[in-house]
């Protein structure tokens, strides 16, 4: 699940703090729409 790292990014964004991994991925300015129709991938552990 990605809540860890979500909540990892948001204290990282609010407090402005280093995060342990980059935040680029989360970035808005990453998509090429704002809209509200979007792909969600999700973060999965490698078995």
């Amino acid at each position: 699940m990605t809540a860890p790292v979500a909540t990892t990014a948001v204290r990282a964004l609010v407090a402005d703090a280093a995060a342990p991994f980059p935040l680029d991925a989360f970035a808005l300015d990453r998509f090429d729409s704002r809209s509200r129709a979007f792909r969600l991938d999700g973060i999965e552990e490698n078995r």
